[in-house]
């Protein structure tokens, strides 16, 4: 959405809420002023007369809004007595607490609005991005993207050229471009000519965990009658002969790079016949009573940074996290105690 048709759409849709709160609006003015708000509106809310002053951004990334809030900042000495307010298609629940905490108000097209004026105080929060069209930090954790990702929450005390970046990530540096500048319109990383260097690794794996499940994954459930442990060794050995990428995940994995819970289902990636595999492991499918899941990645770089603890392979700890932090039967759990003891970010 443009801003011009976000400004014209932004007026009665305004108006439209004020109304349900129990108010009027007086008058919208587009640009009142040079240099100056987007928009000077008055309205009376619930007995309460206010003047507010509004910057207009189609893009709602944390960097966009960060500038619009500044502009508001430096036009509020030229409207004393109005409250600033941002208006955006959506204000993502992290852009809207960083304008909280600079005293701005907000108001975005999905319905999410802050309002915190003298004794006025307005807050509707938890309305979703139905634009299709808009991008959102989503965009990060697509198959390919997410390897850049993966790469930077691997190593994220590390500068990376794009170019080395792209080479270690498997990816175009066209696309390792395009992620770079939606990590810095998120403010993952700064904004400089340098190198790319994350400067908020825990933010980054916290929105990846959100619009990760690891279902993503083709997942096939087997029953044995071996322990868990015996499979995991089996699973190890054979694939070294075979020379066929593995490693072991959920509370496999787990066990062997930071144990904290029981677990009792072997789980690994693989990527080699599957027909073989269940030959060799003496493995049946099953619907119900597995106590085998046999993942095939979705992306072959899940097995970045895969490590190996007494000679079998073990997904990387940030894989690990992201398999387990949505696994109901005591995942998020363990998830944290990876975070805690390993990843610590």
């Amino acid at each position: 959405m443009l801003e011009n048709q976000l400004i014209d759409d932004f007026g009665p849709k305004f108006r439209e809420f004020v109304s349900r709160v129990g108010g009027t609006v007086q008058t919208i003015q587009k640009e009142p002023a040079r240099p100056g708000p987007d928009l000077l509106l008055q309205a009376e809310i619930r007995g309460t007369p206010i003047t507010l002053i509004a910057e207009a951004k189609s893009v709602g990334e944390p960097r966009y809004v960060r500038q619009a809030a500044d502009q508001l900042r430096d036009y509020a000495a030229r409207f004393p007595g109005a409250y600033p307010i941002v208006v955006s298609s959506f204000i993502s629940p992290q852009t809207a607490e960083m304008l909280r905490s600079r005293g701005i108000g907000y108001f975005d097209m999905q319905g999410n609005v802050l309002i915190d004026f003298g004794s006025l105080f307005i807050n509707v929060s938890g309305k979703t991005n139905r634009n299709p069209v808009q991008k959102t930090l989503k965009s990060l954790f697509a198959d390919k993207s997410s390897r850049i990702s993966r790469v930077l929450l691997t190593s994220p005390e590390k500068s990376w050229a794009v170019q080395d970046l792209s080479v270690e990530a498997g990816v175009s540096i066209g696309l390792t471009s395009r992620v770079k500048q939606r990590l810095v319109d998120f403010e993952l990383i700064p904004e400089t000519k340098g190198g790319i260097k994350l400067s908020k690794p825990g933010e980054l794996l916290d929105q990846w965990s959100k619009a990760y499940n690891y279902e993503k994954n083709e997942i096939t459930k087997y029953y044995s009658q071996s322990q868990p442990a015996e499979i995991e060794k089996r699973v190890a050995s054979f694939a070294a002969s075979s020379g066929t990428p593995y490693q072991l995940t959920m509370f496999s994995g787990a066990a062997k790079v930071a144990p904290f819970v029981r677990y009792n289902f072997a789980a690994f990636y693989f990527s080699g016949s599957m027909r073989e595999l269940e030959r060799e492991l003496a493995i049946s499918p099953t619907t119900s009573g597995a106590n085998v899941w046999v993942f095939r990645p979705f992306d072959e770089g899940v097995y970045y940074g895969m490590q190996k603890r007494d000679g079998i392979s073990v997904a990387s700890s940030v894989q690990l996290y992201l398999d387990l932090i949505n696994y109901k039967g005591r995942g998020e759990e363990q998830a944290t105690a990876i975070r805690e003891r390993i990843l610590r970010y």
